[in-house]
């Protein structure tokens, strides 16, 4: 007969006598578990045993031989051993620092607000405080800092070494570190000459195959760029980082419609093939985001400004303006950028892939 099954031993010993000595035992093995954890693993036979007892005697169905019961948990003994839960992509995201990087569309050019310092005579980066990197951060739950280093004009020299043309503007890698879980950045179009192809097309019928095929060329030599810096991202801030880049929308009404202004010159054919020429800039980026082979996430936003280019009711792009100044007049800097209502756009979309994830 089964010790754990039976009511009285050989020596004639009452169903009472079994309980208390059984409650005793729980007592002791559980203070001594309390005292000394490492004990558990020897003691949880006798547990289990007692446990056993206390049931079967007080009227339950005591333990089966071929399936003893567990004893309840007792105090220290370390709880559920299921497994972590995962973090959610944002939870990985706001883990550490958020840095953001780029050119114009990621320092804010356009949303005017520009931040102390980036807005005078020796740096015209033009840091927005409505940019989406800092709309990010502000409405995000951050573990650590933010560091904003996207720049008005940047190219991809600008990330690797000094901005020569702003002053007190380090090399943009710098922002990155080991505490770094974010960063963003638009970058290329500079590189890519995009400003050129605007002026040329604003005098010249430049919609023919021959430039398209000079600008095809150009990009495919400038992209080899954006995958030397984007592993040297990954490098910087380790594995568990999220690098997300942000593409180019397209300027100009799909339909080469536009209403009386400064850019009125740039002709419906030549709109059409600027916004041509950015569907090939978006191509090398994230054919370069393959190269690269570093886990780099891509953020399309051309159909977020689908029908706010300029030339639409509604645009969030500035069409061509002038800045008048006294000895310095000329095209705006912000035109042709997205103007807050854009900024608001691509923070949304920046949002919904931290949220969605690789």
């Amino acid at each position: 007969m089964s010790t754990s099954r039976r009511r009285r031993d050989d020596a004639g010993q009452s169903t009472a006598e079994y309980v208390g000595l059984a409650a005793v035992v729980v007592v002791v093995i559980g203070a001594l578990v309390g005292l000394a954890p490492n004990l558990l693993a020897g003691a949880r036979p006798v547990v289990d045993a007692a446990y056993c007892q206390l049931s079967g005697s007080l009227g339950g169905g005591g333990c089966a031989e071929d399936a003893p019961a567990a004893a309840p948990e007792l105090p220290g003994t370390g709880g559920s051993s299921e497994p972590p839960v995962p973090r959610t992509p944002r939870q990985v995201a706001e883990a550490g620092d958020y840095v953001a990087l780029g050119d114009s569309y990621s320092a804010g050019e356009g949303a005017f607000d520009y931040q102390p310092g980036t807005d005078q005579d020796d740096n015209r980066c033009h840091r927005s405080d409505h940019a989406y990197g800092q709309q990010v951060y502000d409405g995000g739950h951050f573990a650590g800092d933010f560091h904003f280093g996207a720049c008005s004009g940047g190219v991809v020299e600008d990330y690797f070494g000094p901005n020569q043309g702003n002053q007190g503007e380090p090399p943009q890698r710098e922002h990155i570190t080991d505490d770094t879980s974010l960063i963003t950045i638009s970058m290329g179009g500079n590189d890519f000459g995009f400003a050129d192809v605007l002026s040329h097309c604003m005098f010249h019928n430049c919609a023919t195959e021959d430039y398209r095929a000079q600008l095809e060329a150009v990009i495919a030599a400038e992209a080899a760029q954006l995958v030397e810096m984007y592993r040297d991202m990954r490098e910087r801030a380790g594995d568990d980082a999220r690098i997300i880049v942000v593409g180019y929308p397209h300027l100009f009404d799909v339909n080469g419609g536009h209403g009386l202004s400064l850019s009125s010159p740039i002709r419906a054919a030549e709109r059409r093939f600027l916004n041509e020429v950015t569907d090939l800039a978006n191509q090398a980026i994230q054919d370069s985001i393959t190269q690269a082979d570093a886990n780099v996430e891509f953020v399309d936003i051309r159909d977020v400004f689908a029908g706010h280019e300029v030339g639409t009711a509604d645009p969030w792009i500035h069409d061509l303006s002038l800045k008048w100044d006294w000895g310095n007049t000329g095209p705006d800097p912000a035109s042709f950028h997205p103007t807050r209502a854009g900024q608001d756009a691509i923070r949304d979309a920046v949002n919904a892939q931290i949220d969605e994830g690789p």
